[in-house]
């Protein structure tokens, strides 16, 4: 990833289905997910929020198929956008089945991100995807997490 003032970013993503995937910044932050909780690390403040994923929570592309977003392909390329809503897009490439770049549009902001020296490997362990963050770290819990039940009187 580059950024808008020509920073690079690099890292290695690790996804496996369903649900499970983390992502290692070479700069040492980290998002990670097994598919119960959502964690993301900022290794230069050592903060790491976590949040529970649940499916009418979660956010990304899930979001966008149920929020009226319509998908086009075309030669391996998927946009997902709203009808008469230029200003929102996102953009997936993929080659041989494998996710070669994503595009994300917001009005006149664009960010690109690229994928390569992608290898696919099945004998990944799960233990990859319980994100635990370093022992002096701050664990910051999203208080959404604690779920209340209609009547329960909390």
């Amino acid at each position: 990833y580059t950024s808008e003032v020509g920073e690079i970013y690099s890292g290695k993503i690790h996804y496996q289905y369903p649900n499970k995937l983390n992502i290692q910044l070479s700069d040492g932050r980290v998002i990670a997910t097994n598919g119960k909780f959502l964690w993301t690390y900022n290794s230069a403040t050592k903060i790491c929020a976590r949040q529970l994923v649940k499916e009418e929570n979660v956010g990304g592309l899930f979001y966008f198929l149920r929020a009226g977003y319509l998908v086009q392909e075309e030669n391996g390329r998927y946009t997902f956008n709203r009808p008469g809503d230029s200003d929102h897009e996102i953009t997936i490439k993929v080659e041989k089945s494998v996710l070669k770049s994503v595009q994300w549009k917001l009005k006149d902001d664009i960010m690109n991100i690229s994928f390569s020296n992608v290898v696919t490997d099945s004998s990944m362990k799960s233990s990859l995807f319980n994100y635990k963050p370093d022992p002096d770290s701050q664990l910051i819990e999203n208080p959404l997490n604690r779920i209340q039940t209609v009547g329960s009187g909390l």
